[in-house]
């Protein structure tokens, strides 16, 4: 009985908890978002230049073509977000020619059907379904390579295109009727899963070729048009060479860097060849190709890296496309006097020496890139050249960059231009926006550089150092004016604020310093060669974003500076260590004759910059004490500040330095009170109040107190000890405050700071901020919960009417 009394008793809780649920009505379909709206980036979808632009869509469907003319589209570039195209979307596109395929899986049914001017020779191996009239009626796909594909329907290419199927091990899901009327060539490296198909179908007027699989390539000639086709590595390639001249190269399978080569097996007759074509990711041109002299046109479809003297010497070359350059060598387009223009897009780091010199027919130069420096004689006797277009990033332009440019009527020198070498712009009206620049030094005998110039000199109104020229240089024709600046958001942040990772055991200790002249800086720790220490951004950038870094310091050994992703990880010998965005540089390297330490601001360029998010610079010592000490140098490492430089104004400039304390730390309008005590239990005194936010507020009060600290370079005259802080939550309701005790061996007084996560540090105003026997304990009362604040303290002494600051404490964090 009593076993049925349980049974029934939990049998009841079920029924009451079933009760409890509400099930939706007979015959209603619940709502459910997809999870792939979860996992999309956001959707971009744009048009320019008949360009179309697809990505952070799964699905691409009509109503993303909302308020576009399919027939004003040309190109498509699909997006690695984008894996299915859905049915008839760009049916009867009829100017469209080309298409990136990104990561597509699935073409649907009539997607690109009636596309006659669509030109494609491979789909990528991600594509694996193909639906029925897909690419029909696209008479220019006369050869395609099929990589990986299980499904295709029926009609799915016209009945004259030759395929590759590289399906070895088995046969692909093909609709019944594909093959019907078919008449082209079927290229195949598994024999025996065809088998079936071939006899089937003999009666077809279809040709079938055996390949080899393991073969570098395989070769079809078009019956048509006499048209070659060499297939490379399996198929992942594909070259045509056709009888106009024009050689096209086609990847199917994306790869991270791959050199452009034709084996040396492919007999082209080179002086035939007038066009080159290339669809691929990443191309890298080592090679020359002098040979090939009746070559006019490139056209890159992807990122190309140009290697030295590639093009040297090619005089029929008229023009040279790439959607992003990564490197142009010496002498890559040495002497291509046909060459008429060039436009360097963004992606590259560097232009070798002599890279375009002897482009005679060169008329426009446009340079939207990171370009920080412009090498001797990159353009030196392009006699035609009539417009440069420079960005704001160019710091120096070397010796006879732009030598014997005898068209260039003027230019306009970005502001932030610092180095002019001889030889540049010697027939050139110059506007220089600058307030001030170097020039190179002349060798003995040979002439300055406003010596060498016949130009207008537009100079900068009321600006010191032109003026001085203009005197010094009476005979040249000097007219002011007032250029305009590009303005850049510029942000400045408290360097020591920003120093991540400050209480691991693994991590160089930093500390705020002043120099012999009172300027404050950051006085860095190293101990022994490649440690580093991390400083947090405070918004993650993209270092492709920045040209180059400017860093003011004093050191005794050679710096090292890094980017790093977020993933920062703390070693005991080389304290921070991230994975890089950047290349590393090695800025203030110098030898044993510049004293014991070597100042000044270098300018660290970004190489290799990518587009990974950055959320840390590193800074590191690639020097030994042993290594500088032999040259009587000090191991002391002062940093001043760090400056990031955007390569557009539509970038935010940072700046890190050292802050004065009454910079770092306003006084803010809620001047909470302190109550002494030598105890850390509560007293009935009145206890300080913190505002509704968990912080005080930010703005500075009508009488700030001067808080400047002075930071001794000599230690002995200053606190040793580094202060403790501990804290207790009291009370409840609106009695509700946080007890702050504060112990310190140095300092007869402190100071308490404060913020929000996120936000910069302010200084809480106390009416006593002695310390009694070296300790001190204040109640700061709190209305508002579920914040996290941190504090931090910092002990001092007066003395001859100054505040002699010590060692700030930790930071402590409690959430209220």
């Amino acid at each position: 009985m009593g076993k049925y009394k349980k049974k029934l008793a939990w049998l009841l809780m079920f029924a009451l908890c079933v009760g409890m649920i509400a099930f939706p009505d007979s015959g209603k379909v619940m709502p459910v978002r997809a999870a792939e709206e979860t996992t999309q980036t956001e959707k971009q979808v744009t048009f320019d230049g008949g360009v179309l632009k697809i990505d952070g869509v799964v699905i691409v469907t009509s109503e993303a073509l909302a308020g576009i003319d399919l027939q004003e589209i040309r190109r498509i570039e699909f997006g690695t977000s984008v894996k299915k195209i859905a049915d008839g979307v760009f049916e009867n596109c009829h100017n469209l020619v080309d298409v990136t395929w990104g990561d597509v899986t699935i073409i649907g049914k009539n997607a690109f059907a009636g596309c006659e001017n669509l030109d494609i020779m491979t789909l990528p191996f991600s594509c694996t379904t193909i639906g029925e009239g897909a690419f029909w009626g696209c008479s220019k796909v006369e050869f395609v390579m099929l990589q990986s594909i299980n499904k295709i329907g029926k009609n799915a290419f016209p009945l004259e295109t030759n395929i590759v199927w590289e399906n070895v091990n088995y046969l692909p899901d093909i609709a019944e009727g594909f093959w019907r009327q078919r008449t082209g060539t079927m290229f195949i490296f598994g024999s025996s899963v065809w088998e079936s198909v071939r006899e089937e179908n003999s009666q077809e007027t279809i040709r079938w070729e055996e390949e080899n699989f393991d073969a570098a390539y395989f070769t079809f000639n078009n019956p048509l048009d006499e048209t070659k086709y060499y297939v490379y590595s399996r198929g992942s390639d594909v070259l045509r060479v056709s009888t106009e001249g024009t050689m096209t190269l086609e990847s199917g399978i994306k790869k991270d860097e791959r050199s452009f080569y034709i084996p040396t097996q492919i007999e082209i007759p080179k002086t035939s060849i007038k066009q080159w074509i290339l669809k691929a990711d990443n191309l890298t041109f080592n090679e020359k190709y002098k040979e090939y002299s009746n070559l006019q046109s490139v056209k890159v479809f992807g990122v190309v890296s140009v290697g030295e003297e590639c093009f040297s010497g090619c005089s029929a070359l008229e023009t040279f496309e790439a959607d992003k350059f990564t490197s142009i060598g010496q002498k890559a387009f040495y002497g291509c006097t046909s060459l008429e223009k060039i436009q360097i897009k963004e992606g590259i780091d560097s232009i070798g020496k002599s890279a375009f010199e002897g482009c005679k027919s060169l008329t426009d130069v446009v340079i939207e890139t990171r370009i920080i420096t412009i090498e001797k004689r990159v353009f030196y006797g392009c006699e035609k050249l009539q417009n440069v277009e420079l960005p704001i990033c160019v710091r120096k332009i070397n010796q006879e960059a732009f030598g014997n440019c005898s068209s260039l009527k003027s230019i306009v020198l970005p502001e932030n231009i610092s180095y002019v070498g001889l030889g540049n712009f010697t027939t050139t009206d110059i506007y220089w926006k600058g307030d001030e620049v170097t020039l190179q030094t002349p060798e003995e005998g040979e002439a300055e550089f406003f010596e060498q110039v016949t130009g207008t000199m537009f100079i900068p109104t009321g600006s010191a150092f032109w003026q001085k020229q203009k005197e010094r240089y009476p005979n040249i024709s000097w007219q002011e004016w007032t250029p305009v600046i590009e303005q850049v958001e510029t942000e400045t942040y408290d360097l020591m604020e920003q120093w991540a990772f400050q209480d691991d055991p693994y991590t160089v200790s930093a500390e705020p310093w002043l120099d012999e002249e009172g300027t404050p800086c950051v006085k860095i720790h190293f101990s022994k060669k490649y440690q580093r220490i991390a400083f947090r951004l405070p918004d993650k950038i993209r270092a492709q974003d920045y040209a180059s870094v400017s860093i003011k310091a004093k050191v005794g050994g050679q710096l090292m500076f890094e980017l790093s992703v977020d993933d920062i990880r703390m070693d005991e010998s080389q304290g921070a260590v991230g994975g890089l965005t950047a290349d590393c540089a090695y800025p203030f390297y110098y030898d044993g004759e510049e004293g014991e330490t070597k100042f000044g601001t270098e300018e660290v360029e970004l190489k290799n910059a990518s587009n990974d998010m950055t959320s840390y610079m590193l800074l590191g010592t690639c020097r030994d004490p042993e290594d500088v000490e032999v040259y009587g140098r000090k191991y002391e490492f002062y940093i001043y500040s760090i400056t990031f430089n955007p390569i557009s104004s539509g970038t935010k400039k940072y700046v890190f330095e050292k802050k004065t304390e009454a910079e770092e730390t306003p006084s803010p309008s809620i001047q909470p009170t302190e109550t002494p005590s030598p105890s850390i239990q509560p007293t009935e005194t009145p206890v300080s109040t913190i505002s509704p936010t968990g912080l005080p507020s930010q703005t500075p009060s009508a009488a700030p107190e001067n808080i400047a600290p002075s930071f001794s370079h000599k230690p002995e005259k200053s606190p040793a000890g580094r202060p403790m802080i501990s804290f207790k939550k009291k009370g409840h309701g609106n009695r509700r405050y946080i007890q702050v005790s504060i112990k310190s061996t140095a300092g007869r007084y402190f100071d308490l700071y404060m913020k929000k996560k996120g936000k910069k540090y302010v200084r809480i105003r106390l009416k006593k901020m002695s310390l009694k026997k070296g300790k001190r304990v204040v109640k700061l009362k709190y209305t508002k919960k579920g914040y996290t604040v941190c504090f931090k303290v910092r002990t001092y002494d007066m003395i001859k009417g100054r505040k002699r600051y010590g060692a700030y404490s930790k930071e402590k964090r409690i959430k209220l």
